[in-house]
């Protein structure tokens, strides 16, 4: 992205956070660096999805335990960091990246039902959602 961290984490502070003034009056260059904010929290959930489609092929025969690893050493840093770092507080990307979660928690129990409630999933799992890991930093 080219980005250093310091211009980053201000431009996300002044695009992303909801209770913050953002000035109509940025240049062609700050509003572009927003976007491209914007667009590298959707670039990590794309990846995310996709790194769980990979272990869904690879791994669909193996236990659980490790199938449960898997997850939380490919993906589940990777989105614990995007919702510290990005702070997403519009629905549609925090339902993203929990999305992502809960199709993950279905991956390990091997439960692809449609009845079965993949909250209790979550809880027989021990995982939290990503929103209070968010509020734990």
């Amino acid at each position: 992205m080219g980005l250093s961290s310091g211009v980053g984490h201000y431009l996300t502070f002044l695009c992303i956070k909801p209770h913050t003034q953002v000035s109509h009056h940025f240049s062609r260059e700050s509003k572009s660096l927003c976007r491209a904010t914007l667009s590298a929290l959707e670039s990590i959930a794309a990846k995310s999805s996709s790194t769980l489609g990979l272990l869904k092929r690879n791994l669909s025969k193996c236990p659980q335990k490790l199938r449960e690893r898997a997850y939380i050493l490919l993906i589940k840093s990777r989105l614990e960091y995007c919702a510290a770092v990005w702070d997403p507080y519009l629905i549609k990307d925090i339902n993203t990246l929990e999305g992502i979660q809960r199709r993950a928690a279905r991956f390990v129990i091997q439960d692809h039902s449609r009845f079965t409630s993949v909250s209790s999933l979550l809880k027989d799992l021990n995982w939290a959602p990503l929103k209070d890991c968010r509020q734990d930093i």
